[in-house]
Parts: C-alpha cells; sequence; structure tokens
C-alpha cells in the first residue's frame, strides 16, 4: 500500500508539473518582448512539459507536447528542430483519443516548420492542407483557432500575395440569417457557390445546402425571403488575391477601399451573388 500511494504521488507530481510548465510556455509564445534568456527558458519548459508528460500522460498528451515543442522551435527559427517534433506530432495523430483539429495542427505546425527553414514548396502544401482539412472541424471556435493560427505571424515572409486567401469566417449583415441565404433553385445556385466562389458542399437535402470554405460556413434555402435584402460579412486573410481571383472569375467586384468599423480599420470589397445577395470581403488593416 505505501509503494501505491508514493505511485499516485509521484504521478500527481508529474502531472502538475506537466500543466504549469505547458501553460507557461504558452504565455511566453505569446509574449512579442521575450529576452534572449526567456526564450531559451521557453524551450527548456516546452521540453520538460513534454517530459513529465511522456511519464504519466496519454498519447494525445504527449502529442500535443510535440507540438509545443514544435511552436517554439519555430518562433525562433530553428526549422530543423521544429520540423523533428512537428512530424512526431503528425504521427501521434493516429493514436486513438485525438481530436478532430489534431491532423489540421499538424499541418500547421509542418508549414510553419518548413517556412523557418525557408523551403516554400513544403510551406504551401501542409499550410494549404491545413487550411482545407480545418474546414472539416466540427466545432466553430475549434475552426476559428486553427484559421487564426495559419494567419499568426511568424511566417518568415511566407504569406505574401501570392499565397492563396484563406476565409477565417461568415458573420451575418443586419438581421441576415447567413444558414438561409435565399436562392431560386438550389442546383444552379450550388453549382455557381462551389464553382465560382470556391466553397464545398458539406450536406445537402431538395430544399436547402450547407457549403464551406475554410473556416466560412454559409446555408443556402430555396424560401421565400429577398435575396437583396440578404448580406453576409466573410473574414478573410490576402485580400488582393482573393479581388484578383474573383475579377479573373467575372463576378465583377467592386474596388478595394479601407473602411473603418468600431474603431478598426478594414480593406474590403463587395460582391453580389446572381440571386441578390451582398457578400462583403474584409482584411483588418495593421494599426
Amino acid at each position: 500500500m505505501p509503494e501505491a500511494a508514493d505511485h499516485l504521488e509521484h504521478a500527481d507530481i508529474h502531472r502538475t508539473f506537466a500543466i504549469n510548465l505547458f501553460n507557461h510556455v504558452w504565455d511566453l509564445m505569446e509574449r512579442s518582448d521575450r529576452s534572449a534568456c526567456e526564450d531559451a527558458q521557453m524551450l527548456h519548459e516546452a521540453h520538460a512539459s513534454r517530459y513529465h508528460w511522456g511519464e504519466v500522460g496519454t498519447e494525445v498528451q504527449i502529442g500535443r507536447g510535440e507540438w509545443q515543442i514544435s511552436r517554439a522551435n519555430a518562433l525562433l527559427k530553428q526549422g530543423a528542430a521544429a520540423l523533428l517534433h512537428a512530424q512526431l506530432y503528425l504521427e501521434s495523430c493516429s493514436c486513438a483519443g485525438m481530436a478532430d483539429w489534431d491532423l489540421p495542427f499538424a499541418h500547421e505546425a509542418l508549414a510553419r516548420a518548413y517556412a523557418a527553414l525557408g523551403d516554400r514548396d513544403q510551406f504551401s502544401y501542409h499550410h494549404r492542407l491545413a487550411s482545407e482539412l480545418g474546414g472539416q472541424i466540427a466545432e466553430e471556435h475549434d475552426r476559428r483557432w486553427l484559421q487564426e493560427c495559419l494567419v499568426a505571424e511568424p511566417w518568415f515572409g511566407m504569406l505574401d500575395e501570392n499565397q492563396a486567401p484563406l476565409f477565417l469566417r461568415a458573420s451575418p449583415i443586419g438581421e441576415t440569417d447567413i444558414m438561409r441565404l435565399p436562392v431560386k433553385t438550389l442546383g444552379p445556385a450550388l453549382g455557381y457557390y462551389t464553382a465560382v466562389l470556391g466553397f464545398a458542399i458539406t450536406r445537402q437535402t431538395k430544399t436547402n445546402a450547407f457549403l464551406r470554405r475554410g473556416g466560412a460556413e454559409i446555408g443556402l434555402e430555396v424560401n421565400s425571403l429577398d435575396p437583396e435584402q440578404a448580406s453576409c460579412y466573410f473574414a478573410v486573410t490576402n485580400i488582393e488575391s482573393l479581388h484578383k481571383e474573383f475579377l479573373e472569375a467575372k463576378i465583377a467586384p467592386s474596388e478595394l477601399a479601407v473602411q473603418v468599423h468600431n474603431g478598426s480599420r478594414y480593406r474590403v470589397f463587395f460582391a453580389q451573388d446572381p440571386y441578390g445577395v451582398c457578400f462583403c470581403f474584409g482584411e483588418a488593416v495593421a494599426q
């Protein structure tokens, strides 16, 4: 009995250290004014947290510990180390208990590692795959978290005007129900939204369908609502690239402009679907 009690006590100590170190590393990673000593502390604590999870944690906790080590190294542009631990995280994604967001985040970690290494081709491949897989995440806040990570620096110059735009989220303008955007007939509308606007169908019935592009989800419905009274806002990245994409698709978007909303500045443009639904596409401007 004493030996069993000692084992439980040691396990609790490992777990406490693993959690506290993991949380403190998060605090350090989010700081933009770390000193050189704090950079070293961030790496040491990430490895220490992973060690303690290795003693008492599940494969899920161990895998996510590898992600944190990868991110800490990537922040310091230690690309080789970031890549090693991102690959270990990717290998763990086949374990039971992983969430639907683990695999997308593994590719986010790989993209960041390759960005630190200056490998644009591998960066682009994994960044795009992370975004595509992220669109399948069930919970909206988890999808949004991934999309925010996919634009959060540092990307070491890899996120430029040539990078494909990302849809972060969709929001109603006014009283519009963006899950019931009115259309006359479903078939042609789905063709337009998928082939022209780049959405993918997630589920469909005879009278409605749900679509997603990146972290933005909307719904179409054959109903009696007036399409010209419906408006939707899409938060995006690389808005110049999206504007160019829509020009080439002959959507006839408006010119790019800067608008102020709730004290923040955004670059925006507008477009309409064939039925009259108005869309606003926007990207926050750095203050």
